[in-house]
């Protein structure tokens, strides 16, 4: 976004790339002495020594986007986002103050660990160490904050009656494709009490694990909904980002146990391998002798009939249902999935599961999960045994 400028998804077929586009902090704002409280005593660089710190910001963020160095890079961008913010107040935007905080509680813990060039170039044993679970705490107490403060902040006469919406179309900070089409269906006063609800009922939702999905669900579509029709810079952006944090943080945590002799499986986890970007899934061939040492939780019998799913909290699916759960646990099958829990769908999908597990299939092997006590994949099958 620096180097384009763009603070909307539907500006982007209407934008060339620039390196950087200077719109996120002007120097010319800088430069004209509105400092920002208790930090005036900071240096204050001239436009040039200002343009090699943004550069420098933006070679930082690529790396910490990347995950390459990252307990020297996390902090390294945290310190210079952190200077160039405390500059002036110009740059006190709530979506940067967010950017901010986030940067931090990453530099504060090795957020390296995961989906990184880190975690790819580093000694796999030194992936099973235990971490706090404090950090995703906070992130997820900073989400629920936000949208609770934003909630109350609604309560008040100018938002309950629609007239924010005239002053933000006044202001011209009301634009994009969705920004004229919702108001003369529902109008001003009922677009502002979808958003208030919504703001509401989206963090209670996230607290709940039988309701996270469809509030994880309804606030992407809601954030899009405001990126397309409001102009609030990265906020957005960073919310949607932040939604990771309510979903199981460990990778491969959730099993598949499917009849690693079966083609219609090998290809079945050929494609959701595809999907799964985050590794949460963990193929498990029940026929292999040195699984059933494991003890697991389901016979032979029934994982000869239909594929079982066993899930970080404890569930045990098996067929239609544990292809839906795989599916809603990929960023590009979440929301089709979704699909898969609203009637009739619902009710048929367990009759086609198995009109399709009845089809012979010839045998066909894929390569085994490799085996480790430590990984996600056997404590998950431990704790679903010992729920059995």
């Amino acid at each position: 976004m620096t180097c384009s400028g763009v603070d909307g998804l539907f500006r982007l077929p209407a934008t060339t790339l620039h390196f950087p586009d200077r719109s996120m902090w002007e120097v010319a704002h800088l430069l004209d002495g509105w400092r920002m409280p208790y930090f005036d005593w900071l240096w204050l660089p001239n436009p040039f020594w200002f343009a090699r710190l943004e550069e420098g910001l933006l070679v930082l963020a690529v790396l910490l986007m990347v995950g390459l160095a990252t307990r020297l890079v996390a902090i390294a961008t945290a310190t210079t986002c952190s200077y160039l913010f405390l500059l002036s107040q110009w740059n006190f935007h709530h979506h940067l103050f967010l950017f901010l905080i986030v940067l931090w509680i990453l530099a504060a813990t090795p957020c390296g660990r995961h989906f990184s060039l880190d975690a790819l170039l580093a000694d796999p044993r030194r992936q099973h160490r235990k971490a706090s679970v404090l950090t995703l705490r906070l992130l997820q107490l900073l989400v629920l904050s936000i949208y609770g403060a934003t909630f109350v902040w609604r309560c008040n006469g100018v938002w309950m009656s629609g007239e924010i919406l005239e002053i933000l179309r006044a202001s011209g900070s009301l634009r994009g494709p969705l920004a004229a089409h919702p108001i003369p269906l529902i109008g001003d006063q009922g677009c502002s009490l979808t958003a208030w609800l919504l703001g509401g009922l989206i963090p209670l939702g996230l607290v709940f694990a039988r309701t996270r999905r469809a509030a994880l669900a309804t606030g992407i579509m809601f954030h899009l909904g405001i990126d397309l029709s409001i102009s609030v810079g990265t906020f957005s952006y960073q919310m949607l980002s932040l939604y990771l944090v309510f979903t199981h943080p460990e990778c491969g945590a959730t099993v598949v146990l499917y009849d690693g002799e079966c083609s219609r499986c090998a290809r079945s986890r050929r494609w959701l391998n595809l999907l799964d970007w985050f590794r949460r899934i963990s193929w498990v061939d029940f026929r292999d002798p040195k699984h059933r040492e494991l003890g697991l939780p389901v016979s032979q019998e029934s994982l000869s009939e239909q594929m079982h799913v066993a899930t970080p909290d404890g569930r045990l699916l098996c067929g239609f249902f544990g292809w839906r759960d795989v599916l809603c646990r990929s960023p590009l099958s979440f929301l089709p999935a979704l699909v898969l829990y609203v009637p009739p769908l619902n009710l048929l999908g367990p009759s086609v599961y198995h009109w399709f597990a009845r089809k012979p299939s010839p045998p066909c092997p894929v390569a085994p999960t490799r085996a480790d006590p430590q990984s996600p994949w056997q404590k998950t099958l431990r704790a679903a045994a010992v729920a059995r």
